[in-house]
């Protein structure tokens, strides 16, 4: 199978090398904007947050099949189509 992009031209690779660049360059500079504009930027959850996430989740999965929101077949049948899906990914 024959790859997408082959260097053969140093000068082509080059000018990726530097396309790269300005793109982190606009990058940072972006995330420069936002905070200066009041964004606040979040660390990934630690893992007892990340499992106190996850288990907020299955609380509400739980209170919408008890309410009728969804039944309990149709919420399964819809995980099962999930898994399916990140499967094949």
């Amino acid at each position: 199978e024959k790859a997408y992009y082959e260097p053969t031209d140093r000068g082509l690779e080059r000018q990726f090398a530097e396309i790269t660049a300005i793109n982190r360059r606009d990058h940072e500079a972006a995330l420069e904007a936002l905070a200066k504009q009041g964004i606040e930027f979040q660390q990934p959850p630690d893992a007892a947050a990340l499992e106190a996430w996850i288990e907020g989740g299955r609380a509400a999965q739980a209170r919408m099949i008890e309410t009728g929101a969804v039944t309990s077949e149709m919420w399964q049948r819809a995980t099962r189509v999930l898994e399916a899906y990140r499967a094949a990914q």
